[in-house]
C-alpha cells in the first residue's frame, strides 16, 4: 500500500517533470527467497536486470546473493528521480536515504552506487559494467552486504540508476 502510494506520487511528479519512472511489473528468475520474489514483482525489468547481474557477479566471486528489499528500492527510486530531475548524478542526500532505511531496517552498514547513461541498447548492462570497472563501486558490489534496493528512472533518453547496499545487524 505504502509503495503504491509512493509510486503514484513519483509517477505524477515524473509526468509533471517530463520524466518516466520505470515501474512495469515482471518476475525475475531465481529470487533468493519467497519474500524477495514478492518484492521483485513490483520492480521494473531494468531494476530486476541490475539485481540479477549483480548477484551473478557476486556468485562468480563466491559471494552470497543479496536479497531484494522494497523499502530500500523506494529510497533508490526516489534518488534516481531526483537525479533525473536535476540532470546530474550524485550521492547528495545519502545520509537522509540511509536514515530513512534505518527507520525500518536495523543495519550496521550502508553504501550506494549511482550511474547514468544515454544511447545504449542495454543501459542496465552498461551501468553494471561501469560499476565493475570502478574501484569504489566494485567494492560496494562485493562488500559484506545482504540486502539491496535498486531504482531506475528514465528522462529524455537518459537512464539514472541508484543501487543501495545494506548489511543488517
Amino acid at each position: 500500500m505504502k509503495f503504491s502510494l509512493i509510486l503514484s506520487i513519483l509517477s505524477i511528479l515524473g509526468t509533471i517533470a517530463g520524466m518516466t519512472v520505470i515501474t512495469q511489473a515482471t518476475i525475475s528468475p531465481k529470487p533468493t527467497s519467497l519474500s524477495a520474489h514478492k518484492n521483485l514483482i513490483a520492480a521494473s525489468s531494468l531494476e530486476q536486470s541490475v539485481y540479477t547481474q549483480i548477484n551473478q557477479y557476486r556468485q562468480a566471486q563466491n559471494l552470497p546473493p543479496l536479497a531484494f528489499d522494497q523499502t530500500i528500492s523506494e529510497q533508490a527510486r526516489a534518488h534516481s528521480a531526483a537525479m533525473a530531475n536535476s540532470g546530474r548524478i550524485s550521492h547528495s542526500g545519502f545520509d537522509g536515504r540511509a536514515a530513512a532505511i534505518g527507520q525500518t531496517i536495523t543495519y550496521s552498514s550502508v553504501a550506494e552506487n549511482v550511474a547514468s547513461n544515454k544511447g545504449y541498447e542495454n543501459p542496465d548492462n552498461t551501468a553494471v559494467k561501469g560499476w565493475i570497472k570502478s574501484p569504489g563501486h566494485h567494492q560496494n558490489m562485493v562488500g559484506e552486504f545482504d540486502l539491496t534496493g535498486i531504482g531506475v528512472v528514465e528522462q529524455g533518453g537518459t537512464y539514472y540508476f541508484t543501487q543501495i547496499f545494506v548489511r543488517k545487524k
